[in-house]
């Protein structure tokens, strides 16, 4: 399957704007109160739906560190061969661990072996240019942010585009690879053991029963007695009901709606008004 390069161009979240400038500062203090909460031994894990790079990101902006913990046999694959900086590791587990649903912009299957196999792309830019495109502005960055990264890894997968894994949420794919099994598995378990959840975004679709069947199985036997923590985008009302249909012990003062730049200091002092 030949994918077009532009899927994989990636830019940083700000520009000239000043707007845009304002909002990834918002961003880049979330994660350094995530990243200074893990420094404190409060364990903090990401668990996301998204395929982009925006948590990895952020974490090595604000100068921490992240891991995805599959526990399987991975391969890394580089843009640049001699490349020895990384902006996310492999099965790491004293690092933020980052879990990825529906795969990653940066996971690849690998085409001489089976889909039980992922690669996947992990190393920093240490130059100015990959291919014919100019990098220097994405020095220290992730490596697949210039465009000419997805020709860059042809070469090491026989001179083809290779196969994004990037992956639909059905039963019968996460049973079918044992490395994206590994992930929701993993995931399970942090949702069960979570002293606070906080949801970002996430409206549970109708559509979408199967993120439901997850969650409500990952609600059983949970240790915590603490509400989960909301920032709803959508200002449906049917999405608190739906919320309170799968959480039954919502929090009506935990519930906020609106963007995540406008309610992110609410959603800090929620998180630490909890005292996890």
């Amino acid at each position: 399957m030949e994918i077009p390069n532009p899927i994989y161009e990636q830019y940083r979240i700000n520009n000239e704007k000043k707007k845009a400038q304002e909002n990834e500062g918002k961003y880049r203090e979330f994660f350094d109160f995530l990243l200074k909460k893990h420094k404190n031994q409060k364990k903090v894990s990401i668990i996301t739906t998204n395929y982009d790079l925006m948590p990895e990101f952020f974490i090595n902006e604000v100068g921490g560190e992240c891991a995805y913990n599959i526990h399987l046999k991975c391969k890394k694959w580089k843009v640049l061969p001699n490349s020895t900086n990384e902006f996310v590791y492999i099965n790491r587990n004293n690092l933020i661990p980052i879990y990825k649903l529906h795969g990653s912009v940066n996971y690849f299957f690998d085409d001489k072996a089976s889909k039980d196999t992922i690669n996947l792309v992990t190393d920093k830019l240490n130059v100015d240019t990959v291919g014919k495109s100019r990098a220097g502005v994405f020095i220290n960055r992730p490596s697949l942010f210039p465009l000419d990264a997805i020709t860059e890894l042809k070469k090491i997968n026989n001179n083809k585009i290779p196969t994004p894994a990037i992956i639909p949420p059905m039963y019968s794919k996460i049973e079918s690879m044992e490395w994206l099994k590994s992930i929701w598995n993993n995931s399970l378990m942090a949702i069960r053991n979570a002293k606070i959840i906080v949801f970002i975004g996430y409206s549970f679709p109708q559509s979408d029963g199967f993120m439901k069947s997850f969650f409500q199985s990952s609600l059983v036997n949970r240790r915590s007695p603490n509400a989960p923590i909301i920032i709803n985008l959508d200002k449906n009302k049917d999405i608190k009901d739906t919320y309170d249909k799968i959480f039954n012990n919502m929090d009506s003062d935990k519930f906020l709606t609106g963007t995540f730049v406008d309610k992110y200091k609410d959603l800090m002092n929620l998180i630490n008004s909890t005292g996890a």
